[in-house]
């Protein structure tokens, strides 16, 4: 469940059911959760009204962590933990991993940090972007980085997403989080849709759903329109722009507009009616992918087969 959703079903027990649902989810915390996450001093020390969590106390330095991540990252690019070299022992390079995760997991708490927030969330960066690349080019003995840190790709973005968010003024967070997923490679286990939607997640005003658009808008605008013959990476891009605009669109309860401009964006309609109806099917909006194939078939788009075939099974279905 969404947080909105929590906050309105606790709205709905008293403060018995309440201590006894608390009671019960503090007994099946795993211990090492229960530390991490400081949820005894919450418990504690709750906070209350609109105050912020005081930063967590940080046990490394900043300082150190930093330059050591610096480090790790210019050697990485550099395929130091890849190819023999002077800089990391040949012993050394197959632990790239567990240097790295721990990197990552001293970098995300250094975010919260007032201290050093800013240039912790510029490494952190750095530090996603790297494994990204990663997940595309060899830069180390695997093309699956997050996989082998025993993380995943989203759970990375979303802690990268958190920083920006914190540590960026307004809504100049939203252009910055697009770009490291329309930019980035994704490794076997994700796709770009779930970060997406993670991104669309925090977009909890108006105000912020538009702003993305236009910043998604703006992105489109730079590329060339598109051509037959074009290269990959160029219309990769488009399409996951148009898409990601397609989200949002649905997110806003407008599925006419979802569909009007990832026609106008995805290059072929063709496949772009099939993505949008995909995700409709995926969401059991069975009205409205009837009516979405209705207006495409009357603007001339041609669906595949299976869409036709199944447009006739949904018919059949309500008798029509």
């Amino acid at each position: 469940m969404k947080i909105d959703e929590v906050r309105r079903l606790l709205n709905e027990y008293d403060d018995d059911d309440l201590r006894l649902i608390i009671a019960e989810m503090y007994k099946r915390i795993p211990k090492k959760m229960l530390e991490e996450k400081a949820i005894d001093e919450l418990l504690q020390n709750p906070v209350k009204g609109k105050g912020k969590r005081p930063a967590p106390q940080n046990t490394v330095d900043p300082g150190e962590v930093f330059a050591e991540t610096e480090t790790f990252i210019d050697y990485a690019f550099k395929q130091y933990y890849l190819a023999p070299n002077v800089y990391v022992h040949k012993k050394d390079r197959p632990k790239w991993r567990f240097l790295a995760k721990r990197l990552f997991k001293q970098l995300v708490p250094l975010t919260q940090d007032p201290r050093c927030n800013q240039p912790a969330t510029a490494l952190l960066v750095k530090w996603y972007t790297l494994m990204c690349t990663a997940s595309g080019e060899y830069l180390f003995s695997t093309e699956e980085p997050f996989r082998s840190m025993g993380l995943s790709q989203e759970e990375c973005y979303v802690e990268v997403l958190s920083a920006l968010i914190r540590n960026m003024d307004g809504q100049t967070w939203i252009a910055p989080a697009l770009s490291l997923i329309v930019d980035q490679y994704v490794d076997r286990e994700t796709l770009p849709k779930y970060m997406m939607n993670a991104l669309i997640d925090r977009l909890n005003t108006d105000a912020l759903k538009t702003a993305a658009l236009e910043a998604c808008c703006a992105e489109l605008k730079k590329l060339p329109k598109p051509r037959v013959h074009e290269k990959y990476e160029i219309k990769e891009r488009r399409e996951q722009l148009a898409e990601f605009g397609m989200f949002l669109y649905m997110e806003m309860g407008d599925i006419p507009g979802a569909w009007d401009f990832i026609k106008n964006y995805y290059g072929q309609q063709e496949i772009a009616l099939f993505v949008l109806l995909s995700e409709l099917r995926v969401r059991n909006e069975g009205n409205a992918w009837r009516q979405i194939f209705e207006q495409a078939s009357a603007e001339g788009v041609q669906p595949r087969d299976s869409l036709k075939k199944e447009y006739r099974q949904y018919k059949a279905k309500l008798g029509l």
